[in-house]
């Protein structure tokens, strides 16, 4: 797969900052949280995700890709969640009256060839979900997760052979090999609408700098064919982040 990302969160922290009232509004109410643990399997494109999730008054609802297919739903209190389908989802919906609840959901998803003519953009022109032995893609817009229809936090595990590395919002909190596999955990404590997963065979570099009050880490995720890149882009993003700090405050992040 041809993709490159940079381990930076510059977007969402100038489109936060943009929002404003919005941001405030996201902050005074609930924020859900989602837990995923997620597996990879590259030679038959499969995904497979337990998602652990709650739903409450203030948070009743949340969507799922109706191309996902559904193993299981838990929850803590028997009869609390209705599931039901619109036109290109899965709807879970804490019914009327119901509190709280914990809900684990089990499901797998079937992503397209990435070689496929035509599958590497949606019809906005942003580039779609698919796989290969190599890598795979899943954008946010693709609802491959329990999604709210509002900001939440997460915490992701990802799962893949070997050789293959994962990117997803947030600060990476462990790297660890285990027999043939990768693990890449990943926590994204403020809310953010939408999580992209990209997994690749990624040429990783590194950079440390100083932020008005803290050190941030800087790193790209290129392919080996564009590595070269890297150098040039570590450091129009040490500028960027020194510009947007004077003109906006500290870069939240690590």
């Amino acid at each position: 797969m041809k993709l490159s990302r940079i381990r930076l969160d510059l977007g969402v922290w100038f489109f936060s900052l943009i929002l404003g009232c919005g941001s405030l509004q996201v902050l005074a109410t609930e924020v859900p949280h989602v837990v995923l643990d997620i597996t990879y399997e590259e030679h038959t494109r499969q995904v497979h995700i337990q998602a652990k999730t709650n739903l409450s008054p203030q948070s009743p609802k949340f969507f799922l890709s109706k191309d996902a297919t559904l193993y299981s739903v838990d929850t803590t209190r028997p009869l609390a969640v209705a599931v039901s389908q619109s036109i290109d989802t899965h709807i879970f919906s804490l019914i009327n009256g119901q509190r709280e609840t914990s809900v684990t959901i089990k499901y797998s998803l079937m992503l397209p060839e990435s070689n496929k003519p035509g599958v590497m953009a949606d019809m906005s022109g942003r580039a779609d979900w698919s796989g290969s032995s190599s890598g795979a893609f899943l954008p946010g817009s693709r609802i491959w997760y329990p999604f709210f229809n509002k900001a939440s936090t997460t915490h992701l595990t990802v799962k893949t052979t070997r050789g293959l590395l994962a990117i997803a919002p947030g600060l990476q909190t462990e790297q660890r090999e285990q027999d043939s596999y990768q693990f890449s955990v990943f926590d994204m404590p403020q809310p953010i609408v939408g999580i992209d997963l990209m997994i690749g065979t990624w040429v990783v570099n590194k950079k440390m700098m100083s932020g008005l009050n803290k050190e941030i880490t800087i790193q790209t995720y290129f392919n080996e064919g564009n590595s070269d890149l890297s150098e040039e882009y570590l450091t129009l993003c040490e500028r960027y982040i020194h510009f947007y700090e004077k003109l906006i405050g500290p870069y939240p992040y690590s």
